[in-house]
């Protein structure tokens, strides 16, 4: 029998955005009442707290005799004018499914509450699905007496509180668990800033557990564009101090991008992949490069003989088509902007051929077909059906449709390498934020999506960080390695 480990929440202002129809409701309640000088944010300051409690704030030395007629209203609002707006906080469904998958025992533990309304509330938001238990704070008990008797009941290896206010933080200390305060919720930083945990989003706390059950990370894969790099397009200092850190303590680093070789060598120079046996997994998968080595361990080609068909194939959509060839593009249409965009990025000069199918009698790691995204998208599922078993077909933006040899994508290149270095999968950290990082995302131990990621990317996580211009690699590796490693 497996220990069993425990995931305790609150649910108000952890779970639940209570503000969206808890606090609307309290106003009307009030202003029925002739209270009209509590705002908004008066209210959610007294989220968590006991109802006795808000009743002394709101009424004063009325509380015990307004307190029951305040509540009946806040009631037969929320269940009436509010009772659609529910909502739960960005990411809670993803982290609970995480969660369910990974063995964790999921309670819900809440103040001032029916079991009827917990449950009601949980199906409202989408939540109720992923709870194994769930515990109510009924009036005139605490959190800490029925933390208690939850604790005595489940007998845990171990156990986290999850919570926002600073009644989840001592019933948490008093029954000798450790407490993750939640700085998104209503409660303010310094009553939480002695937490065992601090989560700035409810999906960090995927980090925390990762860092403390899981296998310890060997290998880390980070696509370029949009993840590893800003709007600029450059790696930012934190984040080279950062990786230079975690390369000195055996950690190994895969640079993973939709580029050639070519056009990651200066970052993978500017990491010194050489120095510390990096890799370069270029063009989508099609291509595994060893820094250490200085070549190729593997690559997969698209025969010469298909560039006649795809030359057709970019003309009957009216896009342009390329290939690389050494440190240049090769294309007919060298005045495209998409073309020059892309020879922007990998830093290639362009070769301008006049025609493509003649010129190109060598085998290509990849293709292109750039052009408009509405046209491409239509184009991207069509000739996903024209070439099915024959070429691998996939946007990597929305203005680039990427041609490479069949079943090529990040995590089938990923997975060779790891077989290579003899490391389980559950070893390597991926971070994407690309349609042509989904893979990769599904498959690593722990997949990290931008925040700037698409929805069906970050669908395709277990987590999301924040933005590639936040230093969203910097902010997940400090939670998920140990402190030796990032400093």
């Amino acid at each position: 029998m497996m220990d069993k480990k425990l995931i305790i929440f609150d649910m108000d202002g952890t779970l639940n955005k209570t503000e969206t129809c808890a606090a609307p409701a309290i106003l009307d309640a009030l202003a029925d009442m002739g209270i009209t000088s509590v705002t908004k944010a008066q209210v959610l300051d007294t989220f968590g707290a006991k109802d006795e409690d808000t009743n002394v704030r709101f009424f004063g030395a009325d509380a015990e005799k307004m307190g029951s007629v305040f509540w009946k209203k806040v009631s037969i609002y929320m269940k009436d004018r509010y009772s659609e707006c529910h909502e739960a906080y960005y990411g809670a469904a993803k982290l609970l499914k995480w969660l369910k998958l990974h063995g964790y025992t999921v309670v819900v533990c809440s103040n001032n509450s029916s079991m009827e309304h917990i449950c009601g509330t949980l199906k409202k938001i989408g939540l109720y699905e992923w709870i194994d238990r769930v515990y109510p704070v009924p009036v005139g008990k605490t959190k800490d007496e029925i933390l208690n008797v939850l604790l005595e009941r489940e007998q845990p290896e171990w156990a986290v509180m999850v919570g926002d206010r600073f009644y989840d933080k001592e019933a948490a200390k008093n029954n000798g668990i450790s407490f993750a305060g939640c700085l998104y919720g209503y409660g303010k930083a310094e009553e939480l800033k002695d937490a065992d945990i601090l989560l700035e989003q409810i999906t960090d706390l995927i980090f925390y557990l990762w860092k403390k059950d899981m296998t310890a990370c060997r290998l880390l894969a980070f696509d370029l564009d949009g993840t590893l790099t800003n709007s600029k397009k450059e790696l930012t200092k934190e984040t080279r101090n950062l990786l230079m850190k975690v390369q000195q303590q055996g950690i190994r680093i895969v640079l993973a991008s939709g580029r050639p070789v070519y056009g990651v060598m200066p970052l993978a120079e500017e990491l010194e992949l050489s120095k510390y046996g990096g890799y370069i997994l270029a063009f989508n998968g099609a291509c595994l490069f060893d820094c250490f080595a200085g070549e190729t361990i593997f690559s997969e080609n698209i025969c010469a003989e298909m560039a006649l068909e795809l030359a057709g194939t970019s003309k009957e959509y009216s896009a342009a088509l390329l290939t690389y060839e050494d440190d240049h593009l090769v294309t007919e249409n060298s005045k495209d902007c998409y073309v020059i965009k892309e020879a922007s990025i990998n830093h290639m000069d362009i070769k301008e051929v006049e025609n493509f199918e003649n010129y190109v009698n060598f085998p290509m790691e990849k293709c292109i077909i750039a052009g408009d995204k509405y046209i491409l998208e239509k184009a991207e599922k069509e000739l996903q059906k024209r070439f099915e078993n024959i070429l691998s077909v996939y946007r990597s933006e929305p203005y680039f449709l990427e041609i490479m040899a069949p079943g090529i994508h990040k995590a089938k290149a990923l997975a060779q390498l790891l077989e290579r270095l003899h490391l389980p999968k559950d070893s390597l950290i991926a971070f994407g934020d690309g349609y042509n990082d989904q893979s990769m995302l599904e498959f690593a131990g722990l997949g990290v999506a931008m925040e700037n990621a698409a929805d069906p990317v970050k669908a395709a996580a277990d987590t999301v960080t924040k933005n590639n211009d936040s230093n969203g690699v910097v902010y997940a590796l400090c939670r998920l390695l140990p402190t030796e490693v990032v400093g």
